[in-house]
C-alpha cells in the first residue's frame, strides 16, 4: 500500500516510478522508505519520506609537520658542509664524476 508513488489522473492506475537514489556507501543507513499518497503537494505524484540513521566517527586531531628552526643549527654543521661544498671542484669535469663525487659527499654526511 505505501508503495506507489504515482496515481494516474483517474485515479485507477498506481506505478511505482519514483525512487529514493543513494550511493553504496550509504545503503546500510537507510532505515525505511515510505509515500504518504494523501499529501497535497500539487502533484499526481506521492511523497516520499525516507527514514535514516546518520553516525559520524569522530575525526582526529592532524598533526603539525615538523618545522626546523634554521637559527638554531650548530654553527660547527654548517661550517662542515661550507667547506665540503668549497672542496668540489665543479668546472672541467664529466657529469658521471660529478655524480660519483656527490654520492660520496653524501654518504660522509651521513656518518
Amino acid at each position: 500500500r505505501w508503495i506507489y508513488t504515482w496515481t494516474s489522473p483517474d485515479g485507477q492506475h498506481r506505478n511505482q516510478i519514483d525512487y529514493v537514489l543513494y550511493s553504496q556507501r550509504w545503503r546500510s543507513s537507510i532505515q525505511s522508505v515510505k509515500t504518504r499518497p494523501g499529501a497535497d503537494c500539487g502533484s499526481d505524484h506521492g511523497l516520499l519520506i525516507a527514514k535514516f540513521r546518520l553516525k559520524l566517527k569522530k575525526v582526529g586531531e592532524s598533526t603539525r609537520p615538523l618545522r626546523y628552526e634554521l637559527n638554531h643549527i650548530p654553527d660547527e654543521y654548517t661550517v662542515e658542509v661550507t667547506n665540503r661544498v668549497k672542496e668540489l671542484d665543479l668546472i672541467d669535469r664529466v657529469p658521471e664524476e660529478l655524480m660519483d663525487g656527490d654520492l660520496q659527499l653524501c654518504t660522509r654526511g651521513s656518518n
